[in-house]
């Protein structure tokens, strides 16, 4: 429950409450916006003539020369999009054929019936050589050299359309100049243009009230200006050094005299569709009107300066009568919460924010009511569960122990074993082998040739199945930790000449070649195993051998590495192994999908004995592959002058 009134007031505050210390807060801000306006009005009062109107000017330019350009750019790309028209199509509507003819009745013929009324005066044909066959504003004047217009003389030798103000017959006309064709062959230049007069100018400016000039160099083609009388003015009023200045700072605003008064000016090249730039636009905005303007915004400013202040006032006093008097509410509140009070509920009613605010307060206390006594109960039931989950992963983890443990000493309970049958598999196997032998050896009853054969392969079988047994014993062995290892000081050269000496009857059957590089070389002492050694050579020289090409090759070689150990590599030119069964390399019994005449050779796990020897004499292995073309496998054992290595 909420506590008492007099329980809240027992201890007086030591500082004035929320509320009141909002309030004093808002009206010394008012205050000081006050004053701040005041000032701000003052300052601007002083400075809008040198300052604020400029930026307005320049925006109004900039907006003015930036819809010139684009109604210049539309005018332009519509002439040109005509052009286009009748080059691009003239199987369709015969210019070319009518242009080849070079008939000036046919060629105004032509244009009357096709081109649109718009562009009736302002269309000129020329010949291949640049000359002027027809013109729809001047009929009778013809036969003008026109080659030297770019326009004109890229449409001739290029082949392009191009845009351009050209001076024709002292007019300055927006042209768009290509090339006529007819059956594919160039037989002339169509130009199609627009005006560009007072008329065409005022259209330019658009809704603007500045005054535009399109010049060049500074002759004025079209003008919205008037001199003194009244008469559009022909030749830029104003110094040819300063109107060059402008030129070199498009857009940029500055403030100039001519025509007897001041002005705000600007000018910004006149860049056509294919980016040439015949000519500038020219505005300018009369100081006298900014004045009107001025006078027109301070008096704006003022009333607007008036209302801002009333409203000021009085929405910063209602905002700290009916805003600051419920949070102060709800702070208190939300402090009692904090302590540990979870009865204490908002009273303020109101359909605005604070009525929401106050709702949702009372809606959070409930819920962490309702949390609480949730929470307590998860926690009892979760205490429990945690102590039940704990006891059955105890039993499991103590069964999973004891499993383990069987696991170990079923697999090692069964290296034993094969370690043991030894004797009892070897025996019986080499009785076979010597009876087959005495066989062949009875000289009283020779055996026939076919006898023969099959004791051959009675004998050949039987050392097959013997080397197999073999592996699968040292296997075992290995596993089992029954191998003992005579670990002395050899000479690594000797051991390899052996092995390649032992390996190069099994190449010569095949005519692979074995090439031996460490022969002659330095000697290399090894503190190791020399027959476990010899072993682990011969199966990697074998499996090069058995894996190879025939007529292929294998190469070894040895390499001492930073850490005192001496690394020896097999490399063949053989059948390699996929990237997919590089993990499988070393599994025991994983043929790696070879080839089931190969596969047969050997049980899986000459590999794996080889990898387990090396290990058990403090070495490495590894190997690198590719498919198609051959394998290096090379092993690490620790040089006799290696200290790191410990053999126990």
């Amino acid at each position: 429950m909420s506590p008492a009134p007099s329980d809240m007031e027992t201890t007086p505050p030591l500082r004035l409450p929320f509320y009141r210390r909002f309030g004093v807060k808002l009206i010394t801000a008012l205050i000081l916006l006050n004053l701040s306006v005041l000032g701000g009005s003052a300052y601007l009062s002083l400075h809008i003539i040198g300052h604020g109107f400029k930026q307005v000017v320049s925006a109004e330019i900039h907006s003015t020369l930036s819809f010139s350009q684009n109604f210049l750019t539309s005018s332009g790309r519509n002439v040109g999009g005509w052009v286009k028209h009748f080059t691009l199509d003239e199987q369709e509507h015969g210019l070319g054929l009518i242009v080849a003819t070079q008939n000036r009745s046919d060629i105004r013929k032509y244009l009357h019936e096709h081109l649109p009324s718009s562009f009736a005066g302002t269309v000129t044909i020329l010949d291949l050589n640049g000359r002027v066959l027809y013109r729809t504003h001047s009929p009778s004047e013809y036969g003008d050299l026109l080659k030297r217009v770019e326009i004109v003389r890229d449409a001739l030798e290029q082949g392009t359309i191009g845009q351009s103000i050209v001076n024709d017959l002292n007019r300055f006309v927006l042209y768009s100049a290509g090339p006529i064709y007819a059956h594919d062959k160039m037989v002339g230049v169509l130009m199609i243009g627009t005006e560009v007069d007072d008329p065409f100018v005022e259209q330019v400016k658009g809704g603007a009230t500045l005054d535009l000039a399109v010049v060049r160099d500074r002759a004025v083609m079209g003008t919205t200006f008037k001199n003194s009388d009244g008469t559009p003015i022909r030749d830029l009023p104003m110094p040819y050094l300063e109107y060059q200045l402008m030129l070199k700072k498009p857009g940029q605003v500055i403030e100039t005299r001519f025509l007897g008064q001041r002005y705000f000016v600007a000018t910004q090249p006149l860049t056509m569709m294919d980016g040439t730039t015949p000519g500038s636009l020219f505005l300018a905005v009369p100081r006298l009107k900014l004045d009107e303007i001025e006078d027109e915004i301070l008096h704006q400013f003022w009333i607007l300066l008036l209302i801002a202040m009333v409203l000021t006032v009085f929405l910063g006093t209602s905002i700290s009568y009916r805003l600051t008097r419920p949070l102060s509410d709800l702070t208190e509140k939300t402090k009692a919460i904090a302590s540990g009070d979870h009865d204490v509920t908002s009273d303020h009613v109101s359909k605005d924010e604070l009525g929401i605010l106050s709702d949702s307060f009372n809606e959070m206390q409930a819920s962490i009511r309702e949390k609480n006594l949730k929470l307590e109960a998860y926690s009892r039931d979760l205490e429990a569960t945690v102590e039940q989950r704990t006891a059955e992963l105890k039993i499991t983890n103590s069964e999973l122990q004891n499993s383990k443990i069987e696991a170990e000493m079923a697999n090692k309970a069964k290296s034993e074993f094969l370690a043991s049958m030894s004797h009892e598999l070897r025996t019986p196997l080499n009785a076979i082998l010597g009876f087959a032998q005495l066989l062949q050896l009875d000289a009283k009853t020779p055996l026939t040739e076919r006898q023969n054969g099959n004791v051959e392969h009675i004998i050949n079988g039987g050392n097959h199945l013997l080397q197999l047994i073999n592996e699968i014993l040292d296997l075992a062995k290995i596993e089992a930790n029954r191998v003992d290892f005579n670990i002395q000081t050899i000479n690594a050269n000797e051991v390899i000449e052996d092995c390649v000496t032992m390996t190069m009857p099994l190449a010569n059957l095949r005519s692979i070649s074995v090439t031996n590089r460490a022969e002659g070389a330095e000697p290399q002492f090894l503190k190791t195993d020399a027959m476990r050694l010899k072993q682990v050579l011969i199966n990697l020289l074998s499996n090069a051998v058995k894996y190879n090409r025939d007529n292929g090759t294998v190469s070894l070689e040895t390499q001492a590495t930073p850490d005192d150990y001496l690394r020896i590599s097999v490399t063949d030119t053989g059948i390699g192994i996929a990237e997919h069964n590089f993990p499988y390399v070393f599994e025991k019994f994983h043929r790696l999908g070879t080839d089931s005449a190969i596969a047969k050779e050997g049980t899986g796990i000459g590999l794996t004995v080889t990898k387990l020897l090396v290990e058990r004499l403090h070495g490495r292995i590894g190997f690198s592959s590719e498919e198609n073309f051959g394998s290096t496998f090379w092993i690490e054992l620790p040089l006799a002058s290696n200290t790191d290595v410990t053999f126990i």
